[in-house]
């Protein structure tokens, strides 16, 4: 990311052990918070394989809109494969739940939000 990037893409892989815990919602919540509090991003966005239905939860209970597909997007084992996109944008963001997720995340590491500057006004 550059200093003038107004976006940035995000992704993350749960170890299996950890699925249907929540933290991949979590994770998301907290990377928009790096994202939009520090650098000020205008968008984040993020992709899925159409087969990964797990992530075709979590984005959009994390507050992301799918915005569609690309055709042929990465290149896997030997053949292309579509990816299904979702992006936020910063107000959307601040409009729904992201601070209070980041809320109950952060006690977990105390001190750590306010040190590094992204913490929500007022939290």
């Amino acid at each position: 990311m550059t200093a003038t990037s107004t976006a940035a893409t995000i992704g993350f892989a749960p170890h299996p052990g950890e699925w249907g815990k929540g933290l991949g919602t979590e994770t998301v919540h907290l990377l928009c918070a790096l994202g939009f509090r520090a650098p000020g991003l205008h968008r984040i966005r993020a992709a899925r394989s159409p087969f990964n239905e797990a992530s075709a939860r979590t984005l959009p209970r994390a507050g992301m809109t799918e915005d569609g597909r690309i055709r042929d997007h990465v290149f896997v084992r030997g053949a292309w494969r579509d990816s299904i996109t979702y992006s936020i944008l910063e107000h959307e963001w601040r409009s729904i739940e992201g601070w209070a997720s980041v809320r109950r995340w952060t006690p977990q590491i105390p001190g750590w939000g306010k040190k590094h500057g992204w913490w929500p006004p007022g939290g």
